[in-house]
């Protein structure tokens, strides 16, 4: 009765668009899969990052809901899939009863109590000729490993959120060491100005304008404290604790970056990113829904049995004179419902083409998220070459203009500018280093990988379930 999934005919990207908008050619498949299955965060050669990423497996809270719920869907497969055996009850009661002689005259001699003794063991089997009920556990068998990849993209959004907030918190780290530099440098200039104005050789717009940088400087230093305390928070609770304090490990400076990065056909994603497959398991039991749905237009085809023995005495209860038997069959036809199964069916029809949809959507998805992240990971180095040429320009200018400064060439107010250039310049190269890594860590992301099968073991897990349930 299901519909046979097929495999869908989906149209594949020429090339992965780079900077010149260009479709570039695909790296052999064997080079992308090496580059997709390594344990990506390792390659950043940070121990501290690592045991960050070790902790957040095992105590992340995210996590643990969506293995619990994966539990939850592995017991409604289990449900649905006991309907496929007979159902065998067992029930027993016993009964005293004392009778009226107004309403019905006993016998001479015979005693108005009575006693009823009985135990029966009692069975159903509804015979699955249309594959109704083989149709129902085959879609909650599908929903089971959808809920399975799901839980495997949580995985992959737990592990890249980590390593994403620690490259973040290392960046203000990193900043907040430039700023509190700078405002160790305008101090000074501060007191220099202060000692001119005093000796008569400068006048106070001077120190004023040293002041205002002063004050600048240490505002940046308390907006990068309240980013770094935050983004501290928000590290601890990825990883399962209280918000605290986090263990620094490298500084951005030294995070390794790899050299190379391929990425091989389009196709191959197919197989590895667990958002995809949810979806492809979605569809498949979708239109295992139909067939159930479909089913339901048919007879309903069961057999019924007792065994059991009635006595009114309990020490003959189990003798042959108190056995007692019966089975049966029994059909059951639906004749008029005002279209409740036609409509069942046409809404199975729809979700099978919601699933469908949504199937071909989160593959574009997945192709555009590749995308964006080659873009963004190759712009970012360059952008980083540009930003550090940028700041050894203004390193330049600043030195120029405190020579001429120092020669009465120039006024303050070019020392002044000079400062803040470098200042914004010095903060830009470490805000692009950060997106050179960020992009690297969104692009891991994107490509999915067989890691994610081998850490998303080492967190909480459901019970296993196998093919072999519905064979």
């Amino acid at each position: 009765m299901a519909p046979k999934t097929k495999q869908l005919d989906i149209p594949m990207p020429e090339g992965w668009r780079m900077n010149n908008n260009e479709p570039s050619p695909f790296i052999e498949l064997n080079d992308a899969a090496a580059f997709a299955n390594v344990l990506w965060w390792e390659q950043f050669h940070d121990p501290v990052l690592n045991d960050l990423i070790s902790e957040a497996l095992e105590n992340n809270k995210e996590l643990a809901v969506a293995a619990w719920r994966v539990s939850e869907f592995a017991a409604l497969f289990r449900f649905v899939y006991g309907n496929l055996y007979p159902q065998v009850t067992a029930d027993g009661f016993y009964n005293r009863r004392y009778s009226s002689i107004a309403q019905n005259p006993l016998p001479p001699g015979a005693s108005r109590y009575s006693n009823t003794y009985s135990l029966s063991l009692n069975g159903f089997f509804q015979i699955d000729v249309w594959g109704r009920l083989l149709n129902q556990s085959s879609a909650a068998f599908h929903e089971f490993l959808a809920q399975d990849d799901a839980r495997r993209f949580v995985v992959i959004t737990v592990m890249s959120s980590v390593a994403s907030s620690y490259i973040q918190l290392r960046k203000y780290d990193k900043q907040l060491v430039i700023a509190k530099k700078t405002l160790d440098s305008r101090n000074k200039a501060l007191e220099l100005a202060k000692i001119r104005y005093d000796n008569g050789y400068t006048s106070e717009l001077e120190v004023k304008q040293a002041e205002s940088a002063v004050t600048g400087a240490d505002a940046e230093i308390t907006r990068l404290k309240i980013l770094d305390a935050q983004e501290e928070n928000l590290l601890s609770i990825l990883i399962g604790r209280n918000p605290g304090p986090i263990l620094r490990g490298r500084d951005i400076d030294d995070l390794y970056m790899p050299p190379r990065i391929p990425v091989g056909l389009p196709s191959s994603l197919l197989g590895q990113r667990p958002d995809i497959l949810q979806a492809e398991q979605k569809l498949i039991g979708s239109d295992a829904l139909i067939g159930a749905a479909r089913a339901a237009f048919f007879p309903e085809i069961s057999l019924t049995g007792m065994l059991g023995t009635i006595s009114p005495v309990f020490s003959k209860l189990f003798t042959n004179d108190a056995a007692t038997w019966n089975y049966g069959g029994s059909f059951f036809q639906t004749v008029f419902d005002g279209g409740r199964l036609s409509a069942q069916l046409d809404a199975a029809e729809a979700v099978k083409w919601q699933a469908f949809y949504n199937y071909e959507q989160v593959i574009q998805n997945a192709f555009r998220e590749v995308n964006d992240s080659l873009i963004a990971h190759q712009l970012s180095q360059e952008l980083l070459v540009i930003e550090k040429n940028r700041m050894k320009i203004f390193q330049e200018y600043l030195e120029l203009a405190r020579l001429q400064y120092t020669n009465g060439q120039v006024d303050y107010l070019n020392v002044l500018d000079a400062e803040r250039n470098l200042f914004d310049s010095e903060l830009k190269v470490v805000q692009a280093e950060s997106d050179t890594f960020l992009s690297l860590i969104n692009l891991y992301t994107a490509l999915g990988g067989g890691w994610v099968v081998d850490y998303s073991n080492k967190s909480n897990e459901s019970e296993p379930i196998t093919e072999c349930c519905l064979e």
